[in-house]
């Protein structure tokens, strides 16, 4: 029965790959692939997700790590983008800073965006160029996923700026379904999971990054194959503070009503994931 699963697994994995190929050939940008230097083994990491669980932070702690190269910028976008991936392979090795003189060193990036349902390339891409890159993922309360995100938003729109917004969290949640279908982890792994096998991945509790950074940022570097690399602090990143850039905020509330509708509607979908990974998140 074991050695018919995993013979299921790589049939999936294969029908992905297949299915990859094909999509992307209905994209633009698609002569990269002749463009890859066979000597180079592409992104060693990619912290792909998810948005507002705490990315920013995991990518500037690991970045300290004396054997890991800092990207021009955290997110590269390349997979996601179609005006960044038509630049090709030369320009994302540059972008993430890569050097064939220091080709033991460890490189990657971390675009949120890549895991979420409104970038469906970004998977096809990074497993069609490079199939063994190691891949982080960052998982947070859904619930407190979605407001931190709305919040974001709420900023941004409090600052005249694109894509902001000045409407209630409720109004958001009906008119921006994909504040909620960023947080349907169980979905978005299963697609992950026809392509990388489940072992490719790093899993991690946004709330243990919180509660204990020096623990899940060495277990990080075992993952990456790394020593142990203890920081001297973990500055904390994007907290939930009223005051951003200087600028004061006031958000709407988020509204006890609303917040027991989203427990209840994520209830039976974290059940799923937890059975779907073999964790526990005890978000509910």
């Amino acid at each position: 029965m074991q050695k018919s699963s995993k013979k299921i697994s790589v049939i999936m994995r294969s029908a992905g790959a297949i299915v990859s190929v094909v999509r992307l050939l209905l994209c633009n940008g698609l002569t990269i692939s002749a463009d890859i230097d066979a000597s180079w083994r592409g992104p060693d990491y990619l912290i792909i997700g998810v948005q507002k669980a705490g990315t920013t932070a995991l990518y500037n702690y690991i970045i300290k790590h004396p054997k890991i190269v800092s990207a021009k910028q955290k997110e590269a976008h390349f997979f996601d983008l179609n005006q960044r991936f038509n630049k090709g392979i030369e320009w994302y090795k540059n972008q993430l800073n890569y050097s064939a003189g220091l080709d033991k060193m460890v490189y990657g990036e971390a675009s949120p965006r890549y895991f979420s349902p409104v970038a469906p390339l970004a998977l096809e891409r990074i497993y069609s160029l490079f199939p063994h890159t190691k891949l982080i993922v960052l998982l947070r309360d859904p619930v407190e996923r979605a407001w931190s995100h709305y919040k974001m938003q709420w900023r941004r729109g409090n600052e005249g700026k694109k894509l902001g917004t000045q409407e209630s969290f409720e109004y958001e949640l009906i008119n921006r379904p994909d504040l909620l279908l960023r947080g349907l982890y169980a979905d978005l792994f299963k697609r992950w999971f026809a392509y990388f096998p489940r072992n490719q991945f790093l899993i991690i509790k946004s709330e243990d990054l919180r509660a204990n950074p020096d623990k899940i940022v060495n277990q990080v570097f075992s993952f990456l194959g790394l020593e142990e690399y203890h920081l001297d602090s973990y500055e904390l990143y994007n907290v939930g503070s009223n005051v951003r850039d200087g600028i004061e905020h006031h958000y709407p509330e988020f509204k006890e009503e609303t917040r027991l509708r989203l427990v209840d509607y994520f209830k039976p979908r974290n059940k799923e994931l937890e059975e779907l990974l073999g964790m526990q998140f005890n978000w509910d």
